[in-house]
């Protein structure tokens, strides 16, 4: 089994300052201690494939951790979608239903006017037909 990372982060700086401390100048376009920790890795492949190994690994997680944020992220769109479609669906439903009832309320209120215009008659013939055993009488 591999070192830490804090154990391999510790041998490589380790190794890159004594690396530093034998270049102590360059001209060319890297700066010394970048020399002596590439000198230093490639003096020591196994520390290099370690950090190359950490840096995949969190790499990964790092993908793993995205993608399942994402699809995360799509299932909630996606049941907002579904609760929208609801929410429209039902409101079909409450606007047939309204206009169902309406129609209902209007045949109640023709046959209460028709109700109430046959009860007038009703009345004018049981007026008439006390008046006329009143008289009879």
């Amino acid at each position: 089994h591999w070192e830490t990372a804090a154990e391999i982060q510790g041998e490589t700086a380790e190794t890159a300052y004594q690396g530093v401390a034998q270049h102590p100048s360059t001209s060319g376009q890297m700066h010394s201690s970048q020399i002596a920790i590439s000198n230093s890795l490639l003096a020591r492949p196994a520390t290099f494939y370690k950090i190359l190994y950490l840096v995949g690994v969190c790499v990964n997680r790092i993908g793993r951790e995205q993608t399942a944020a994402t699809n995360e992220i799509a299932r909630n769109v996606e049941q907002a979608a579904r609760g929208t479609t609801d929410v429209s669906v039902n409101i079909t439903k409450v606007q047939k239903i309204a206009a169902h009832n309406a129609e209902a309320a209007g045949e109640v209120q023709r046959a209460s006017n028709a109700l109430s215009g046959t009860a007038q008659q009703l009345r004018t013939r049981v007026e008439g037909f006390l008046k006329s055993v009143s008289e009879a009488a």
